[in-house]
């Protein structure tokens, strides 16, 4: 009977250890899964950061244009369209319109320059009204300074709003500018080392920032 008493103290005492064992084993495994979440957190914040400044620099991605047989548009008065580019990832198209004879008020003496709404692939996933800051810059092609530019806000009701509705409009919805530049101008600038135009051809860089 002493001897059966012994083996089941035995038993016991290796059962406690076993059960502390575990409990040990638990508490590492509790310990690890906390530092699972907090790396998975880590992960998401440094993703979402990561998200946030890819977004930010394809927002502030500016859009180089070049129109090119400028005197023929000129002379035959007609309009030119850029290929169409987004406004971001996945957002808003839009093109660039230059009427190298200009337009309305602007017509025979200046260049007009206009941001024009197209059908997107994305449009139906998009928020709609939408609004942007748009800056549209003819490009100084003698060196880098004194480009000339002009900032307005485009303002598009939404994505089945007409396009041929898409220039300058009243009740603010300015969406260019039918004085953009003079044609005397263009050349050669009388007091500063400037050439916007060379080899028929203008330079545009056209910057979009929704707000």
């Amino acid at each position: 009977l002493m001897k059966q008493k012994e083996q089941q103290e035995e038993q016991t005492i290796q059962l406690m250890k076993q059960k502390e064992q575990q409990e040990e084993q638990m508490k590492q495994l509790r310990m690890q899964n906390e530092q699972l979440v907090n790396q998975k957190e880590q992960f998401t914040e440094q993703q979402a950061e990561l998200t946030k400044n890819i977004v930010t620099l394809e927002h502030e991605k500016p859009h180089w244009i070049t129109m090119t047989r400028f005197s023929r548009f000129k002379a035959e008065k007609r309009e030119w369209y850029s290929a169409g580019f987004y406004t971001h990832i996945r957002g808003y198209k839009l093109c660039l319109r230059v009427d190298a004879n200009g337009y309305d008020e602007g017509v025979g003496h200046y260049v007009s320059t206009y941001l024009c709404s197209t059908e997107g692939e994305f449009d139906a996933y998009l928020t709609w009204p939408m609004k942007c800051e748009c800056t549209i810059t003819l490009r100084n092609q003698l060196k880098d300074e004194d480009h000339h530019s002009g900032t307005f806000t485009l303002t598009i009701n939404d994505m089945y709003e007409p396009k041929s509705a898409m220039f300058c409009g009243e009740n603010g919805r300015r969406r260019g500018y039918h004085k953009f530049i003079a044609h005397n101008l263009l050349d050669r600038h009388m007091f500063k080392q400037c050439k916007y135009l060379i080899d028929d051809t203008l330079c545009f860089k056209v910057q979009v920032k929704i707000i």
